[in-house]
């Protein structure tokens, strides 16, 4: 009888609210199935991170899912929108939609700016600051709702990561382009519903920061 060696295999299901893409996509995330090419370098990269998490889990190292955690949703963000939805389409609509990710992309870099205005956006891109709003609201969004939103977005993830334990709250909001640090508490808890301390504490509790 001969032996067969068969190849250990493994699973892994990983579920992440969906508040956490939504906003930052075209279209709504439960309406879409993406495939993600293994041979693309984002696909690569997307499953290099996914082994790691699979390797953190199976040895018992939470202290290293926060930062996981937070590089997957960053990775799974433009795989998604560059895998469907209205920037693959033609026609005005397409053009306006890749426009938007385009300026959404440029915006990442500039999150830490607390001078960052419409006005300063809308020149950057040569457009009137009327046609920056306008093609904001088309995707269900307003130009300074949306810095807020990844504002905030950002400073959650260094909240919860071990990588920045040693930076203080106030230094966090103040890294993410927020001037004070009670508006920044106040728009905190009415985005995640509690206030950034029990984010930070929660995490430490855990063992993730």
């Amino acid at each position: 009888m001969g032996r067969r060696a068969c190849a250990r295999t493994m699973r892994l299901f990983v579920r992440i609210p969906s508040v956490a893409i939504d906003a930052r996509l075209l279209a709504p995330l439960a309406a879409r199935v993406s495939i993600v090419e293994p041979q693309s370098m984002s696909g690569q990269a997307l499953l290099a991170l996914l082994h790691s998490l699979a390797a953190s889990l199976a040895e018992g190292r939470p202290g290293e899912l926060g930062p996981i955690e937070s590089a997957l949703i960053e990775l799974l963000v433009p795989v998604i929108a560059r895998s469907g939805g209205f920037a693959g389409k033609g026609g005005a609509m397409g053009q306006r939609a890749r426009q938007y990710e385009r300026i959404c992309r440029a915006l990442e870099s500039q999150l830490g700016d607390p001078e960052l205005t419409v006005q300063a956006i809308a020149a950057a891109e040569g457009v009137s600051v009327r046609y920056l709003q306008q093609l904001f609201a088309r995707f269900g969004q307003t130009v300074t709702g949306y810095l807020k939103s990844r504002r905030l977005e950002r400073a959650r993830a260094e909240l919860a990561s071990p990588l920045h334990a040693q930076l203080s709250i106030s230094e966090i909001c103040f890294r993410w382009g927020f001037n004070q640090s009670a508006h920044f508490s106040r728009a905190y808890r009415e985005r995640f519903g509690e206030a950034p301390r029990d984010t930070r504490n929660r995490a430490r509790r855990s063992g993730i920061a």
